[in-house]
């Protein structure tokens, strides 16, 4: 597979055609031992982790799809800032990722490149290459050496030799040396300098498709074993999954001295990996896929027309509330499902205390609080969930049952019809609460098959305004938040969004699809049959370990999913 290097003006690597770049990763030298794909042994990386349990059907590894992924705007962030030090988030003004159906993960099968996103490719790596260029400072940390005083050629070699191994995350073979050699020089001839030359090799790495996408070639060491990621790609895949970012030195290291062979050297990496900092902004902003939040909805939700008081500062401070949340919930609070949904406690500072009425709070320097238990518990019923869940200043129960039914327990709504018609119904009385207008709506026999098993799950949070304030009334009425939980093994009568919350916490369905989730983010695709055993070992995991999500993280890094590779694709 040839590499095409175009050279005008801009010297780049053609985006599309075929991947993988003159590759030659199997059985490469600097990555002694790896061929042998039994080096897993026989038996399933699921069902080795099991602890007792029928995994007899699992007693061989399965090798399930392994889609082509991109790098995400949230990775390509941290991948910029890691690789150049440039914390700005320039990825940002890139055009958004596609999110799945539901929206609690970024969707790997739909992330083709327009021409809109290869140009904004180009002008962000060109912009950074200039920058990083022009600057002789940073040039020189970059290269490594200064050319004045070691020599062009050998700065040269240096440069590259260091600089595309880190872009490309894997050992640097014949074919890049020669490739990025002519790309330098083809760079300095048209600049006129070695800066120009640096610049050309910067902006063509980037813009390659060993760098944008996580190219997998897998090792396979015969027919009988199934494929397997190479060392350099499992470091790929336990770095974008524990930290949504490119591998540091050590990972590669590992990757080169043929330690990552074994569950146990995968393991092992990935607990070094999440006691980093970066482990804690990666596992956040999954969170934040799961629930709905984060790019900015609720800043672009601050409506001074309808409720003055929630600006964009404030939603700033709500985005941020729940982030310290999420934070401290998953890694200095027990780190379990059940904290996440029933935690009494939540952040605040002054200025967001005040407008929710959380006493004995002041100053902007978030605390952790403590809540009244009987209105709060977990992440559902923080202002962030609830405010994205809200509509044009008003509760909105269908869209926050919704969200309750397939984040949480994973039920599959079917979309209304498109030449679906109801009557639109009139308001049985004046001054009708919410309640009372979607129970209305609800009695229609078009809607009422979905409706019924979502509104009432939306009925629970009418105690939150639209924007997560408390209230005991609707259109002066008492606040009526009971309802049922029908269709999972947690079923039955609530009171109001704490019943429900603690309902959810408890049940194995819930807990199921929390799992779901983390396989979703940690393949990058939806689940197939090919996970089934994987997934059986998962959930014995996480409830032996009472639902600590660190531990699944790890436990996710030990599967089928993340070990194997298909050989078809």
């Amino acid at each position: 597979m040839a590499r095409s290097i175009v050279a005008s003006g801009i010297v780049v690597l053609a985006l599309g055609g075929s991947v993988g770049c003159g590759r030659t990763m199997e059985g490469s030298a600097d990555a002694p031992g790896f061929g042998d794909a039994s080096a897993l042994g026989t038996e399933s990386g699921s069902a080795a982790l099991a602890d007792g349990g029928d995994v007899t059907s699992c007693l061989a590894p399965i090798a399930p799809p392994s889609p082509l992924r991109r790098l995400t705007t949230f990775e390509l962030n941290n991948t910029l800032r890691d690789l150049f030090g440039d914390a700005s988030r320039p990825a940002n003004a890139l055009p958004p990722d596609p999110i799945s159906h539901n929206g609690s993960f970024i969707d790997t099968d739909d992330m083709s490149v327009s021409a809109v996103l290869t140009d904004g490719y180009h002008a962000l790596f060109h912009d950074l290459a200039l920058e990083i260029t022009t600057n002789e400072a940073s040039r020189r940390s970059l290269t490594g050496c200064d050319e004045s005083q070691v020599g062009l050629d050998a700065c040269k070699r240096q440069f590259i030799d260091s600089f595309v191994p880190k872009v490309f995350r894997r050992g640097l073979d014949a074919a890049d040396a020669a490739d990025f050699d002519a790309v330098f020089a083809s760079g300095q001839k048209l600049g006129g300098d070695f800066a120009s030359g640096v610049r050309a090799v910067i902006e063509a790495a980037l813009q390659s498709p060993e760098f944008l996408y996580r190219v997998e070639l897998g090792d396979v060491a015969d027919t009988t074993h199934p494929a397997r990621p190479s060392p350099y790609e499992m470091a790929t895949r336990l770095s974008y999954f524990l930290w949504g970012s490119t591998p540091d030195s050590a990972l590669l290291q590992a990757a080169a001295k043929g330690q990552l062979d074994t569950r146990e050297q995968i393991a092992l990496q990935a607990r070094r990996l999440l006691a980093d900092e970066r482990a804690h902004e990666a596992v956040r902003n999954d969170y934040l896929l799961l629930f709905g939040l984060g790019n900015d909805k609720l800043a672009a939700i601050a409506a001074p027309d309808i409720a003055p008081a929630f600006t964009k500062t404030l939603a700033d401070l709500v985005e941020r509330q729940s982030e310290l949340f999420l934070d401290d919930v998953t890694w200095n609070t027990g780190g379990d499902f059940r904290s996440l949904l029933t935690a009494p406690f939540t952040w605040a500072n002054g200025p967001l205390a005040s407008f929710y009425g959380i006493p004995g709070v002041s100053g902007d320097t978030f605390q952790r609080v403590a809540l009244d238990p009987t209105r709060r518990a977990g992440i559902l019923t923080q202002p962030a969930f609830l405010t994205v869940t809200s509509r044009n200043g008003a509760t909105d129960p269908v869209t926050r049952g919704l969200a309750v039914l397939e984040r949480m327990l994973c039920v599959e709504i079917p979309p209304e019809p498109p030449d679906l018609t109801p009557p639109v119904p009139t308001d049985p009385l004046p001054n009708a609460t919410m309640r009372q207008r979607i129970e209305q709506h609800s009695k229609n026999p078009i809607c009422v098959t979905c409706h019924r098993d979502i509104d009432p799950l939306g009925f629970a949070f009418e105690h939150y305004d639209a924007f997560g304030s408390w209230r005991d009334t609707d259109k002066g009425q008492p606040v009526d938040s009971s309802g049922e939980l029908s269709r999972t093994d947690a079923q039955g009568t609530f009171n109001d969004a704490i019943d429900l919350v603690q309902k959810l916490g408890s049940s194995h369905d819930a807990q199921s699809c929390f799992i779901g989730h983390w396989m979703s983010f940690a393949y990058g695709r939806q689940e197939t049959a090919d996970d089934a055993c994987s997934r059986k070992v998962l959930e014995a995991a996480f409830t032996k370990t009472n639902g600590d999500v660190r531990e699944l993280l790890v436990s996710l890094t030990q599967t089928d999913g993340f070990l194997y590779r298909s050989g078809k694709e």
